[in-house]
């Protein structure tokens, strides 16, 4: 496919501008997360960005950083969202104090081990064994699945349609006999009323 707008762009843009590798797993998992707001997402992104994408698994950054990384977002804001973050277990935050200025700074890692995501009010889990088995087999197969939500409650239950690449069409009827083969195929229990 031929981007139309290359020519239009001032922007030269090729790979040796750099990249961000980032396991398949963690990218399903982040695109699955039930976060809250955009500025979750742009902090996660920021996170990414000063540690896989310098080759780190963990880097200090300042609020000030992140506050640039993320647009401009209100630091009380921030840090607020910041803190949820955390408690959810998605950021791991090493709290240090600087010896000559006693200022604090904060080291911060991307938790890569996302059975272990929580939501912060209930320390429930935050995907199911049927969500960590639906990301296994897409990235297995290749097949892309379509959640649709059947319960809101926490976590969020989700069964799936089958979606070939080159399709876009979803099924309003979350009942599809085809679809409940296929979440059985992957051993995912039957959704109960």
């Amino acid at each position: 496919m031929i981007n139309p707008f290359k020519s239009q762009s001032k922007l030269k843009i090729d790979k040796s501008a750099g990249f961000r590798q980032i396991q398949n797993h963690l990218f399903v998992a982040l695109t699955f997360a039930p976060l809250k707001t955009v500025a979750q997402y742009k902090i996660i992104l920021a996170v990414i960005h000063c540690t896989y994408g310098y080759g780190r698994t963990s880097e200090i950054i300042t609020f000030q950083q992140l506050r640039t990384l993320t647009g401009g977002l209100d630091i009380r804001y921030l840090k607020k969202q910041v803190k949820e973050l955390e408690d959810m277990r998605i950021i791991i935050i090493e709290r240090q104090v600087k010896k000559q200025s006693g200022l604090p700074i904060n080291r911060y890692m991307l938790n890569k081990y996302y059975d272990m995501w929580i939501t912060p009010k209930t320390g429930v889990l935050l995907y199911t064994t049927e969500t960590l088995k639906l990301v296994s087999y897409i990235l297995k197969t290749g097949v892309l699945q379509i959640p649709k939500l059947v319960s809101n409650k926490t976590p969020p239950t989700y069964i799936l349609k089958k979606e070939r690449k080159k399709e876009s069409t979803v099924s309003t009827d979350f009942y599809d006999p085809k679809g409940l083969a296929l979440l059985k195929s992957i051993g995912i229990p039957e959704p109960k009323d």
